[in-house]
């Protein structure tokens, strides 16, 4: 069994890797992993479009539906709108259901190829190169890791572009109808890209200690069940048992920290929402009452819709803090 000094060591360089990891390497080398999958990625990020563009048609059809049917009693007309509503909302679930079918196609591929690769590359590397990794690290690096990757081209990355393009189309949608308004909601823009590139680093770093401290344990435990017999000869399962717990109470407090981050943005994110609105209902209800802007402005504009904010992109990829063996 391979005595703690070389695992600490090789910790330690496993730091300094994770250190020197920059984003816009990181999205090359996987940009270049979807080399041979670039049409269906291609058509996948096309159906961005049409999506976003059914998103938006569904609050325009409520306005028509209220100023030229409902109000006038024209329910021959309702009804029709109500049927091109109904169209609406089954072409973006059948366009929804077959972009995440083609994402999900393509993480599951690269996953496939890239533990094809690391495994192929694993039996090149010479004895030396296992003295000093250990199995437990190798394993997680190969599964785990690897499986956060596939998480990310799952839905990651489908989340993230799908809500740009849309928030594009809002943000178009509400200059045209009325940019006054618009401008006031987007006061609190500058908090939110502060709030969120600050959650951004702090999260990024604490996924990857997580995935680091997972990688220590793997390979502890690993070594252990590996050298049962040897411990045992030598009577120390005692000691082995007081490392056992230090790392996975180690590993404990990286999980919540990660957590604490995840849960901070989530909240972060739903207190300037409410305060937008606020802004907006102040500003737009002075407005009506100064005669500034017509009533009818608050029917044109679109109805608020609950939607939750996703979870960030550091979880979707490192994984779920619920999942057993997480990703990170």
């Amino acid at each position: 069994m391979r005595s703690h000094v070389g695992a600490n060591q090789a910790d330690g360089h496993e730091d300094e890797l994770l250190g020197k990891a920059y984003d816009s390497r990181l999205v090359a080398r996987l940009w270049e992993a979807t080399r041979a999958y670039r049409r269906v990625v291609l058509v996948s990020a096309f159906l961005f479009f049409p999506i976003a563009a059914l998103e938006l048609l569904q609050p325009y059809l409520l306005k028509v539906a209220i100023d030229s049917h409902i109000l006038r009693a024209d329910w021959g007309g309702l009804t029709g709108v109500a049927g091109v509503f109904l169209l609406t909302l089954a072409g973006l679930y059948a366009l929804r259901a077959l972009q995440s079918y083609l994402m999900q196609l393509t993480g599951q591929r690269i996953m496939h190829d890239l533990r094809h690769r690391l495994f192929a590359h694993a039996q090149k590397m010479d004895a030396a190169f296992f003295d000093k990794n250990p199995v437990g690290r190798l394993m997680t690096r190969i599964l785990n890791d690897v499986e956060a990757v596939s998480d990310m081209f799952g839905s990651g990355v489908v989340a993230i572009l799908g809500d740009l393009v849309t928030v594009a189309g809002v943000v178009a949608v509400m200059l045209a109808m009325n940019w006054r308004l618009a401008l006031v909601t987007f006061a609190l823009v500058p908090v939110l890209a502060v709030s969120a590139a600050y959650f951004r680093g702090q999260a990024r770093d604490a996924y990857r200690g997580l995935r680091t401290r997972l990688a220590r344990l793997n390979a502890f435990l690993q070594e252990n069940l590996q050298g049962m017999t040897v411990i045992q000869l030598f009577c120390r399962e005692g000691a082995e048992q007081r490392a056992f717990v230090a790392l996975n109470s180690d590993y404990r407090r990286a999980q919540f920290r990660s957590t604490v981050y995840d849960a901070s943005l989530y909240a972060v994110v739903e207190a300037i929402g409410s305060a937008a609105v606020a802004l907006l209902l102040w500003y737009g209800g002075g407005q009506i009452w100064e005669g500034g802007i017509s009533s009818r402005a608050s029917d044109r504009a679109p109805p608020p819709r609950d939607r939750k904010p996703r979870r960030s992109s550091s979880s979707r990829t490192c994984g779920s803090p619920t999942r057993g063996t997480s990703g990170c």
